[in-house]
This record gives structure tokens, C-alpha cells and sequence, in this order.
């Protein structure tokens, strides 16, 4: 007599590999998201430290803007109104990753009218602190501050 189906082991032994899949799957999206905040972090702070030169040599007052999704620079012109850095490769503006948010805290107060941070000529700039967050958890996993003095460091918040 012929036994149609499956054994107990052999079902098993595919729930198993299932299970292996389904967490190395799970495994590899998160450190997706944790490399994109790193990424997003170090992009971030590099371009903060050329912005801040750029501002020197150039001589200009530049800013930094965010909108959810998005950051872009600014340079205040000769008549009085700040407009995006389009052409500049570095200062482009910048969509972030879709799992990623900044919470960005300056003691300015930004408008509409104005940026968050200022880059001044002198070489100071506008105090500041950047979260670089998961949208998914609302955790924290890198900060960025500037100092008035214009020292801007990253660190891992973990």
C-alpha cells in the first residue's frame, strides 16, 4: 500500500529553512536601515564642515533647511533673500531614505524666511543638534552637533 504525503520530519525541516529565511531576511533590512543612518550621518557631517569652509573662502552666508524627507543649502544674496544651491554637486539638495527622519534642535529661530543653521563668513555658525532617527522605532541612532565656534562632531547613540 502507497503512502500519499508528506512525513512529519520532512514538514519540519521546512518550517526550519522557512524560519532561516524569514530572519536573515529580517536581519538584513535592519542593518539596511542602520547602515542608511550612518550613512546619512556622515554625509552630514562632512558636508556641514565643506559648507562651513565654503562659507570662508567664498565669502558667504550660507544656510541649511529641513522639510520632511529632504534638506537642501541656501546662500543669502545681495538682495536680502536666500536661495537654494542647485548647481554646487555637494550642496545639492538631498532626499533622505524613506526609513530615516532628522530632528533638527538650534537655538535660531527658523521660519519660513529663514534657515535652521547658519554658516557666517567669520567661520561661526548656529548651534545646533541633529538626530538622525528610524522612522520605524522613533529611536535615536546618531547625533550631530555644531557649536557656535563652528566644531561639528557625530556620534553613535546606541
Amino acid at each position: 500500500m502507497s503512502e500519499k504525503g508528506f512525513t512529519l520530519i520532512e514538514i519540519l525541516i521546512v518550517l526550519v529553512i522557512a524560519a532561516l529565511l524569514a530572519v536573515s531576511v529580517m536581519l538584513r533590512s535592519g542593518s539596511q536601515t542602520t547602515e542608511n543612518a550612518k550613512t546619512v550621518s556622515d554625509r552630514l557631517r562632512s558636508i556641514f564642515i565643506y559648507a562651513e569652509q565654503q562659507a570662508i573662502l567664498q565669502p558667504a552666508t550660507l544656510g541649511f533647511d529641513y522639510v520632511p524627507k529632504k534638506y537642501q543649502f541656501l546662500r543669502y544674496d545681495e538682495t536680502g533673500t536666500w536661495q537654494p544651491l542647485t548647481s554646487d554637486s555637494i550642496l545639492r539638495p538631498y532626499f533622505l531614505p524613506d526609513s530615516i527622519q532628522l530632528i533638527v534642535s538650534t537655538r535660531n529661530n527658523a521660519d519660513e524666511k529663514h534657515p535652521a543653521i547658519i554658516f557666517y563668513p567669520s567661520g561661526e555658525i548656529t548651534a545646533f543638534k541633529i538626530n538622525v532617527i528610524l522612522k520605524s522605532n522613533k529611536k535615536i541612532l546618531y547625533q550631530i552637533t555644531g557649536e557656535s565656534d563652528g566644531d561639528i562632531t557625530a556620534v553613535k547613540i546606541l
